[in-house]
């Protein structure tokens, strides 16, 4: 059975080997038939039936009806994985989109981009193939990606200013990249965008997300694991660490020595007796 591939310029392989599809009649007629609409344009279906064979094409009152299974189009295939990777770990979540992401060759339908009977389709595809790259971004950052992902991010919410969420991912990106301050002025571009295009606000999950980084509430991947329980990350290690240490003479009052012990025990020191807190 031939193989149709709409996410880019029309291409039918059948065992293969490229059908030849040159007249623009046939190319819509066949685009047509693949979003399951009706037609009676006899001699361009004769004409494709000698193309894709007699038993592709079915004769249904009041046109015709392309018989292909769902595997066999591109655009049902992506559909399916990317439905299918929602459920599924942040690796083999990332495998599946990348997957469905690599069966694009262009726009949709673009061989009939001016054809109002393909634009509401041709529309859908679009948008699931931008939910498809924000899902991808999303695992990717689930495994710890983020410093790869800031060049992408950048350049998406570039393009689509107005998505709030590509916004989200590149102030995270940005945050657990180290770089705390241009994540808060990720925020304050895409509030300004929104207010001038929109005339609103950002969003609830944006503005949360924006108080969690100002906060240092974001958790990082492996900080955690040397700052348990500690909010403020790296910073906040460093500080405690040389004060600890010695490095750095706080002004303390009455309760240095319950400080002290307080932050052996919370950023784990050495077993043994608290540290004696230098005094300024």
């Amino acid at each position: 059975m031939p193989d149709y591939r709409v996410l880019g310029p029309l291409e039918v392989e059948d065992g293969g080997r490229p059908l030849d599809l040159a007249a623009r009649q046939l190319r819509a007629l066949l685009i047509i038939l693949l979003l399951h609409a009706v037609t009676s344009m006899h001699n361009a279906v004769g004409k494709l039936r000698r193309l894709v064979g007699d038993h592709s094409i079915v004769t249904r009152p009041p046109g015709y009806v392309l018989s292909v299974e769902r595997a066999n189009v591109d655009a049902h295939r992506f559909e399916d994985l990317v439905r299918g990777a929602r459920a599924a770990e942040p690796a083999a979540r990332v495998a599946a989109l990348r997957e469905a992401l690599a069966l694009w060759r262009g726009d949709a339908l673009i061989d009939v981009a001016y054809e109002s009977f393909a634009a509401t389709e041709a529309s859908r595809l679009e948008e699931l193939r931008l939910v498809a790259r924000e899902e991808l971004i999303d695992a990717e950052l689930e495994l710890g990606e983020h410093d790869a992902l800031v060049p992408e991010l950048e350049a998406l919410v570039a393009a689509n200013p107005l998505r709030e969420r590509l916004w989200g991912q590149l102030m995270l990106a940005l945050y657990r990249s180290g770089r705390q301050g241009d994540a808060s002025q990720a925020y304050q571009d895409a509030r300004r965008t929104l207010l001038a295009e929109l005339g609103i606000e950002p969003g609830p999950a944006l503005k949360q997300l924006h108080g969690a980084i100002i906060r240092q509430e974001v958790d990082v991947p492996g900080v955690a694991s040397r700052v348990r329980g500690s909010p403020a990350g790296d910073e906040l290690a460093d500080v405690a660490t040389a004060i600890l240490a010695g490095r750095v003479v706080p002004v303390l009052g009455e309760d240095a020595d319950s400080l002290a012990a307080h932050l052996a025990e919370r950023f784990h020191y050495p077993r043994g007796e608290p540290p004696e807190l230098p005094r300024g």
